[in-house]
């Protein structure tokens, strides 16, 4: 074994299963660091942000992990302009302390602030705002890249560009990221002013999801699955940011790091699932002006919330179907849980726009997604193969992020750019996700890493040659 790479089962994802075993990187993170590691180790390797992923994208069973959550600094930040350049390890948390009082906030936000900025490039997040802002890639003005063979590679939308597109959603598997530059979105306040409308079917739902995004920032549905009377009602949420800050508002409350600790699993349950949206969903709320954080991101309140699915782990279903088969096939997948009897503890739609990624890889079309979260002790399996079906006939994919049980005939049916991707996979880099859904997946070829080098050696030495556009690394773009 690789003593730079003690074993260690502490590393999982967020959805808490399955356990395993990783030889985790524990040196030093600088750049000409990692590329020395990379360059001698067998891998397979992968990187490891803040584990915010659901599925196993972010796990390497019985191979190596380099964590980045060393990468921590702020580089650069333009306060003029609202262009940042970080490590990879930096937090969307750490982000908004450091720009919001400026009047900057992330360009795109998914329901948790924990994720690194790495782990946002690694599988192109979106968040409710994705109707107007797209994904976090669509963001994204450069970044450095170190591949296995040691060298290092500025990738801009106009240099490295196919690397640039391979790797923004690439799952972490074309190389290690080490800096990241990319556009801030310029706002007057982080509070949010927020309404609610409630929806009694999913057809009056997908409708309402339409409508609202024409005129709303931020907009999701929660919908009840849990009671029998009110099955597929639920409510749309929305909101946007403020013209200016209250002094007195409602702030976000922060809960005991140990309460899923002591919070039975038998706690997550139709009946009381069900209580919750009653309480909810009982009515519409007219606007009111409230802190970001209780609106953005409800679940970061409760450390560790992904304990109360129980030792089993949490196993999400999420998926995305195309606008002009929406108001057929939402409802058909709703059927299918409503047939099937497994109702999901939390489901939620969003609606995605026109606006598409540079990645390859990229999940979001124009269209519905939703994600429906089921505890793992249900064996919810039979169901989500039934469901992908749909989705599939539909014109549809399913998210990597949070994916546990994805075939390659999925995979490869619902990302016709796959074929364009596969020559920037690195060959050392892998990830349980990877291996099962591209079993057979050749290294990438010698000739490709002998091709368009950023990095020379000369005596043994690495010297970093500066690209045209500037080097990222250096704080000059």
């Amino acid at each position: 074994m690789d003593s730079r790479f003690p074993f260690s089962k502490d590393f999982r994802s967020w959805g808490n299963q399955p356990a395993c075993k990783h030889g985790v990187y524990r040196g030093a993170l600088a750049a000409d660091a990692i590329a020395k590691v990379l360059e001698s180790t067998d891998g397979p390797v992968l990187a490891f942000g803040n584990g915010r992923s659901y599925g196993d994208v972010c796990l390497n069973a019985s191979h190596s992990l380099i964590p980045t959550n060393g990468l921590n600094r702020i580089i650069r930040f333009d306060s003029a302009t609202g262009v940042m350049l970080c490590e990879a390890g930096v937090t969307f948390e750490q982000i908004i302390r450091r720009v919001a009082h400026h009047g900057w906030f992330p360009p795109v936000v998914p329901s948790t602030q924990f994720i690194t900025v790495g782990g946002a490039l690694a599988n192109d997040v979106h968040g409710r705002d994705h109707w107007c802002r797209g994904t976090f890639g669509a963001h994204v003005r450069a970044f450095t890249l170190i591949r296995s063979d040691g060298r290092v590679r500025a990738c801009r939308p106009h240099e490295n560009e196919e690397l640039f597109r391979a790797t923004i959603g690439g799952l972490g598997l074309t190389g290690f990221v080490h800096q990241i530059e990319f556009q801030l979105k310029a706002i007057r306040s982080t509070d949010i002013v927020a309404s609610s409308q409630s929806f009694r079917t999913i057809e009056e739902c997908v409708e309402s999801l339409q409508r609202t995004v024409e005129t709303e920032e931020y907009v999701t549905a929660w919908i009840d699955c849990a009671s029998k009377a009110g099955y597929g009602s639920g409510f749309v949420l929305a909101g946007h940011h403020a013209d200016e800050s209250l002094r007195e508002r409602s702030h976000s409350v922060s809960v005991p790091a140990r309460l899923a600790s002591f919070v039975p699993p038998s706690f997550l349950r139709p009946a009381t699932i069900a209580a919750f949206n009653g309480v909810w969903g009982a009515r519409p709320r007219p606007p009111v002006q409230r802190d970001y954080r209780p609106f953005l991101f409800q679940l970061d309140s409760v450390p560790h919330w992904n304990r109360l699915y129980g030792k089993a782990g949490l196993k999400q279903f999420q998926f995305v179907v195309p606008q002009r088969n929406a108001h057929q096939s939402v409802p058909e997948l709703f059927a299918a849980l409503r047939r099937n009897g497994l109702p999901p503890y939390f489901a939620i739609l969003k609606a995605f726009g026109p606006r598409t990624s540079p990645g390859l890889l990229s999940f979001p079309m124009a269209g519905i997604t939703g994600a429906l979260d089921f505890s793992a002790a249900l064996r919810p399996e039979s169901l989500f193969r039934e469901l992908t079906e749909l989705v599939l006939n539909a014109g549809g994919r399913l998210y990597p992020a949070k994916d546990l049980g994805m075939s390659p005939e999925t995979f490869e049916a619902g990302f016709p750019q796959l074929a364009k991707f596969l020559p920037y996979v690195d060959p050392k880099f892998s990830s349980n996700f990877w291996r099962r859904v591209r079993p057979t997946h050749a290294s990438v070829s010698k000739d490709y890493f002998d091709s368009g080098s950023d990095v020379r050696h000369r005596g043994g030495n690495r010297e970093t040659v500066r690209p045209s556009g500037g080097d990222i690394s250096s704080g000059r773009t």
